[in-house]
């Protein structure tokens, strides 16, 4: 739990680097971040990747609050700065450029330094005053429920357990599913809204391929929980009943999939398709591309295994804003051939196509 709600924060801070707390504190509460999850956010980061970038400096888990001296409260038990400091240990130097940097722990203990140097005086990170954290105000008391930014891979353990199927959650690491391993990863970016960034779907399983299937699209919403709704409805109207029917059973596809026989130089294969997602218009008929990625399937080198294709195409008029096609998560020549080959119309508005199968070795 708080895992996105970390990512949401820091890419707050990344978005904005020079902009003053109260700023960062209107853009979250635009994305619906409700108040006593943004004020830990802006509190708790800059602490904990400050404390991180100086590792050799010891800090107290104790602080304390103005209004209330004699309150005695730890840091590590407020839940959004233990995941805070979680994240930390992989912050990028980026993050640590604008996020630490922001740290008024951080700056007291670089400005003594920067003092004693400039007295000539030798002083290391052993000898540094350690200052006490003290807050102006306290933090608003911790909310109920996820504080406006779901975790779509809770969505995802809750949809598996209502088909009847043993789920075991694992808190912001996703969840299990007999031999299945599920995941969700998000990464926003708040540049260019209503586009707040891309979701991850990851997808591990013993037949398998490649070690991880990934499903990704964009998540576009006005808030970020309207964000994550858009980027979950197309992948479960497109892609998550293609896992499901291929990796534990053909009914979990029921009117969700179709089937179909590839053939292959080392016998055929079922191939179960997801719904063709697509937006902007009409849909595009896109039954000869899959003929055609079917075809060049046949001599492709591969494993008698399980197999992803995911296919993808962004167009207006004449100029092409995204095109792909992998095979296991790879770059496919051939499969991108044919969809370079493929008779896209041009249209004067935006659109795109997106396609998810998985081929399992076809035995009977």
């Amino acid at each position: 739990m708080w895992t996105d709600a970390i990512e949401v924060g820091i890419a707050t801070f990344l978005s904005s680097p020079k902009e003053p707390e109260e700023a960062l504190r209107d853009k979250l509460a635009r994305l619906g971040v409700e108040p006593w999850l943004a004020s830990r956010l802006l509190l708790w980061l800059p602490v904990a990747f400050g404390r991180a970038a100086l590792d050799d400096v010891t800090f107290a888990d104790a602080y304390t609050v103005d209004d209330a001296p004699a309150a005695t409260l730890l840091a590590s038990e407020d839940p959004i700065y233990a995941a805070a400091v979680e994240r930390a240990k992989t912050m990028t130097r980026d993050e640590a450029k604008v996020i630490a940097a922001r740290s008024a722990e951080l700056t007291v203990i670089s400005n003594y330094l920067t003092a004693e140097e400039k007295a000539g005086r030798a002083a290391g990170f052993t000898d540094v005053p350690v200052p006490q954290l003290s807050l102006a105000t306290a933090l608003p008391p911790l909310g109920e429920g996820d504080g406006g930014v779901p975790e779509p891979r809770a969505f995802l353990a809750r949809f598996f357990a209502a088909h009847d199927l043993a789920v075991a959650e694992v808190p912001g690491q996703g969840f299990t599913c007999g031999d299945l391993e599920g995941d969700v990863r998000v990464f926003p970016k708040f540049e260019q809204p209503p586009l707040c960034g891309q979701v991850d779907y990851r997808f591990s399983h013993p037949r398998l391929v490649a070690d991880v299937a990934i499903e990704s699209n964009a998540a576009v919403g006005e808030t970020w929980k309207d964000a994550i709704h858009h980027s979950l409805r197309n992948f479960v109207q497109s892609s998550l009943h293609v896992i499901m029917a291929t990796l534990i059973t053909p009914e979990l596809g029921r009117d969700q999939v179709a089937w179909e026989l590839w053939p292959h130089h080392t016998g055929s294969y079922k191939a179960c398709l997801g719904a063709h997602f697509f937006t902007g218009g009409d849909p595009v008929d896109i039954g000869p591309l899959v003929n055609a990625l079917r075809l060049a399937f046949v001599e492709e080198p591969a494993e008698r295994d399980v197999h992803t294709v995911r296919m993808f195409t962004g167009r207006k008029g004449a100029k092409v804003y995204g095109e792909e096609v992998l095979l296991d998560g790879e770059p496919w020549e051939a499969g991108l051939h044919a969809l370079r080959e493929f008779g896209w119309p041009r249209r004067d508005t935006f659109y795109s196509s997106r396609l998810f199968l998985m081929l399992t070795p076809n035995e009977r």
